[in-house]
């Protein structure tokens, strides 16, 4: 018996897919299993979920493939370069201000709280000074010269801050500059040398203190001889 006189052919059973009134078949029309996605779903899209409701969701995007697990949005304070994701610099140093990638040179680290190095006081003395020793003071330049100490006990310690000048300089005379102990010249400033200071004569220097001191001699002989002439006239 033929169930689909309208199909051609003889049709013992109802084709899949077909509904029949009488002896007339008729296809029955597709099931858009996606309701809310553009076109006809006849099945759910690969990856979608569906609700049986006629809604499919698709699946999350991986927005920072480099991650493990899905990262649907990127992480707070990471940045994004299309799906490469890159956390923030993490600061080593968080008692000092700005970012610390690193232990800054010479620092220590407990934690995340970075020491500096202790200061040298006395970069001329081996080792790390980081306080001037007990019997030496500053020389003014970042290193350290011995105290000269007083025969008075109650006096305090004093230092000659130019060992090339006569005489104990507490002070670097006005028109000096000190270095390592030495006091120099300004080659700029026109100075008086301090009063414990000889200045050598040489050259024509020479000549003018050998004049000056036979000025001198001849008026003392002349003033000598005067005083004799009165003596003389008095006596007589």
């Amino acid at each position: 018996v033929d169930v689909c006189t309208n199909i051609d052919g003889l049709q013992t059973t109802v084709p899949a897919g077909y509904s029949v009134d009488g002896t007339t078949c008729t296809p029955i029309p597709p099931v858009d299993v996606c309701t809310n996605i553009d076109g006809l779903q006849t099945t759910v899209p690969a990856g979608y979920t569906s609700d049986g409701e006629g809604t499919c969701t698709p699946p999350p995007v991986d927005v920072c493939t480099n991650i493990d697990g899905l990262q649907t949005t990127v992480p707070a304070g990471y940045s994004v370069d299309g799906t490469t994701c890159t956390p923030p610099p993490v600061d080593v140093c968080t008692n000092i201000a700005g970012v610390q990638t690193t232990v800054p040179a010479g620092y220590s680290v407990d934690g995340t709280t970075c020491t500096p190095p202790p200061v040298d006081v006395c970069n001329n003395v081996a080792g790390n000074q980081p306080v001037i020793p007990n019997g030496q003071i500053s020389n003014g330049s970042g290193g350290c010269v011995t105290a000269l100490v007083s025969s008075d006990a109650s006096a305090p310690s004093q230092i000659d801050l130019c060992s090339n000048l006569a005489g104990d300089q507490l002070e670097v005379p006005t028109g000096y500059t000190l270095a390592n102990s030495t006091c120099e010249v300004v080659a700029s400033e026109a100075v008086s040398p301090p009063a414990d200071v000889t200045l050598p004569v040489t050259g024509s220097n020479t000549m003018s203190g050998i004049a000056i001191g036979l000025a001198m001699v001849g008026a003392g002989l002349i003033l000598s001889a005067l005083a004799r002439r009165r003596s003389a006239r008095s006596n007589a």
